[in-house]
């Protein structure tokens, strides 16, 4: 991604004219490990826990160029190589990696009615901003999610559907992260619609669309810069607000390894190009019940 860099009071002129535009390349890695705790208080009240462990890893290579506008002397504004020459262009690049604990969410779910044959519960989530914002593995803020599930059994399908929406409180993840100063983050509607095929007694195939539609949600969007000698321009980035929707698509095959233990074996895909997210994530889980 393209972004340019101006000198302070640059409406000064002169050599405050000079501008820096870089070519930008950021590459994030995020894994999480997330264990679940399910305990039955009653037969319709259940309490869960999830604690999910987070690992980031970034990398940034940025080329930048000095814009001769203002000056025409090497020495006004230069790099600094390696070797000790001053230059007009130079590559940085930056790495960190962390790892931590992420928010923590509590849910609350009961079933409100319940057949042979279908069920309808209601929920409630609690995320907890227990993930250090600034390392990536938290949101900055708590949020709280009502839902709604109906489910259902036809022969060998189970079709299911999930409806709730997040409310998030202030975070500096929308606000400025430099200066620490916070901002709403935005909340967001999310659905998911599926189904489960047995195939036999140990082996059910799963189907899911997921969804979500982010409200007032800062995202970065291309501009031209207009440089202050009336001439040049060059490709930038801003952020502007705007809400948006984002699909994705799972398929997961669940199997009955022996006893109570099942292996959960699934890949999620993006069915757009809305916010940031990897093309496919696999994903490997293990439960018991006992």
């Amino acid at each position: 991604m393209p972004a340019v860099f101006t000198h302070d009071n640059a409406q000064l002129l002169g050599g405050r004219q000079d501008v820096v535009t870089t070519v930008n390349n950021i590459n994030a890695s995020v894994s999480q490990y997330t264990t679940f705790f399910t305990v039955g208080v009653t037969d319709r009240f259940d309490v869960s826990l999830a604690i999910p462990i987070v690992a980031t890893d970034l990398t940034v290579v940025s080329e930048a160029t000095i814009r001769r506008l203002g000056t025409t002397n090497p020495l006004t504004h230069f790099f600094r190589m390696s070797n000790g020459d001053v230059g007009d262009r130079r590559l940085f690049t930056a790495r960190a990696s962390a790892a931590g604990i992420g928010d923590v969410t509590v849910r609350l779910k009961s079933s409100l009615h319940r057949t042979a044959s279908a069920g309808f519960a209601v929920g409630f989530d609690v995320r907890m901003p227990t993930g250090d914002a600034m390392e990536l593995a938290g949101a900055g803020t708590a949020g709280l999610q009502p839902f709604a599930i109906w489910s259902a059994t036809f022969n060998r399908v189970s079709p299911h559907v999930n409806a709730g929406y997040q409310w998030n409180g202030a975070s500096v993840l929308a606000g400025n992260p430099a200066t620490g100063i916070a901002a709403d983050f935005p909340d967001h509607a999310a659905y998911v619609a599926g189904a489960d095929v047995a195939v036999n007694s140990r082996i059910t195939v799963a189907f899911d669309v997921l969804g979500r539609y982010v409200i007032d949600a800062k995202r970065l969007t291309r501009e031209t810069f207009h440089a202050l000698d009336g001439q040049s321009t060059f490709p930038n980035i801003a952020f502007k607000e705007q809400s948006f929707s984002e699909l994705n698509g799972t398929f997961g095959i669940k199997a009955n390894v022996f006893g109570r233990l099942l292996l959960n074996l699934n890949l999620a895909f993006s069915l757009d190009t809305h916010g940031l997210r990897d093309r496919v994530t696999p994903l490997i889980g293990i439960d018991y019940s006992f």
